[in-house]
């Protein structure tokens, strides 16, 4: 039985692990290599189930070498326990690992220098055992039924009519070559209304060729720019598709990725605003939680321990506190009640040796309320996370919970996570976000794209 599914009806597309993504990061958003882990760690605590792509398993060199640690790997334990969701294109599970040789014959380049490396057998034994251990709706799901590149193509004229309507800012880039930006645009969609295979692959293509003209250095920076906004668009394409799929079966999907003003449209935001003043409960999560064995952190998603419970109680009350259900005194004590089970937990079951005294408890995650965001008139609004520095205490001692001071007004859902900051961009600055999709925008743009069945 999949115990996860009960703790939230919504499922978190990570566009921000995407290979794709280390390799042309976005501007003004820092992700690093460890951002995976931090982000998964995030989720565990405080967040809701994820789906990862099969190929971003593959081919992110930190999801890549966690698979390869076995039964000490944290991605795997997260995935046989449900929480971690694999995407993938494969309809035969068990043959999940001939899905990169299948890719690589298709000329696919980063699927061709994977199997050329010398831990490639190591890798595909053990996408033959998850293959095996995969089970249809509790920790896979297959690609929507969708023509994914035409939905590309129906992304990409929507960006487009955005240009017209919101001015070129709305597409959340820095670079002074207006004209070439939508020179690349134009190609590809034409192209795409004819052949939509690649679709993200030929806008790479597309933008390397087109920086050329360009001066060295102010190349390199215009194909950045424009594989954000292809990035922007996978991710997008993905998360409307699924939303769109599953949302029959009473779940909502999200797309975590960077968010500029070309898709705003796309998303629920309530016009309800909340005035939090004075204080807002966050739960730092403590540095040692990166060396915590994967049985310590699987039982936090597992409602059927105390821990596990706590944080689905957490949840469940922060969601209808940000709906106004409950006042800001009731949150904090609830607050608190996750924070003594996360210490009891950690003390009875997880602290390595060295590490009895809590040291440097990171307080840098910030409030995240998935639909919520300020209003575009506030300054403020490219602000990612709430930075609380860090403090000491004694385990037994609840220090894991501090007040934010002087927190901001907000426009929020009735949804609550603490695993991400969501907010709406400020003309043209862009942010990471996860906020929910709007049906009656995203279901026509999805039903546009070809499906196959």
């Amino acid at each position: 039985m999949d115990v996860t599914a009960r703790n939230s009806d919504t499922l978190v597309y990570l566009g921000t692990v995407d290979d794709k993504v280390l390799d042309y990061p976005w501007p003004n958003i820092e992700i690093g290599r460890n951002f995976l882990i931090d982000t998964i760690l995030d989720h565990v605590l405080f967040g809701a189930p994820m789906l990862i792509n099969d190929g971003y398993l593959i081919n992110h060199p930190l999801a890549r070498d966690d698979l390869l640690k076995g039964k000490n790997s944290l991605i795997l334990s997260l995935i046989r326990q449900g929480f971690i969701k694999v995407l993938t294109r494969v309809a035969d599970l068990d043959k999940l690992h001939l899905m990169p040789l299948e890719m690589a014959s298709q000329s696919n380049q980063t699927f061709e220098d994977r199997i050329s490396r010398s831990d490639w057998e190591r890798l595909q034994f053990t996408l033959q055992s998850l293959g095996e251990s995969l089970s249809p709706h509790f920790n896979s799901y297959r690609w929507p039924p969708v023509d994914m590149g035409d939905g590309f193509r129906v992304l990409l004229e929507n960006a487009i009519q955005g240009i017209d309507e919101k001015g070129f800012e709305s597409l959340g880039m820095q670079t002074p070559h207006s004209e070439k930006v939508v020179s690349v645009i134009n190609k590809i969609a034409n192209r795409l209304a004819k052949d939509t295979t690649g679709a993200r692959n030929l806008f790479e293509i597309t933008a390397i060729e087109e920086s050329k003209a360009l001066s060295l250095g102010e190349d390199k920076k215009f194909v950045h720019e424009m594989m954000g906004l292809a990035n922007e668009i996978y991710h997008f394409n993905f998360g409307i598709q699924l939303d769109n799929q599953l949302h029959r079966d009473g779940m909502a999907v999200v797309a975590e990725t960077r968010l500029s003003r070309a898709f705003d449209d796309l998303l629920a935001v309530e016009e309800r605003v909340i005035e939090l003043e004075g204080s807002l409960p966050l739960i730092g999560r403590p540095e040692f939680v990166t060396s915590l064995d994967p049985a310590t952190l699987t039982a936090i998603v597992d409602r059927n321990t105390e821990v596990g419970e706590a944080k689905f109680r957490y949840q469940d009350f922060m969601r209808r506190f940000a709906s106004g259900e409950y006042t800001l005194e009731e949150a904090t004590d609830f607050a608190a009640q996750y924070e003594r089970a996360l210490i009891h937990h950690f003390s009875s079951n997880a602290i390595p040796s060295g590490l009895k005294r809590v040291v440097n408890v990171g307080m840098t995650l910030s409030a995240a309320l998935v639909g919520a965001s300020f209003p575009t008139s506030a300054a403020s609004s490219v602000a990612a996370n709430v930075g609380l520095g860090t403090l000491s205490s004694q385990i037994g001692e609840p220090r894991l919970m501090r007040l934010a001071k002087r927190f901001y007004s907000r426009t929020m859902s009735r949804d609550f996570e603490q695993s991400r900051t969501h907010l709406k961009p400020h003309v043209s600055r862009a942010i990471l976000s996860s906020l929910r999709f709007h049906p009656d925008v995203t279901g026509p743009i999805a039903r546009k794209a070809k499906r196959f069945d």
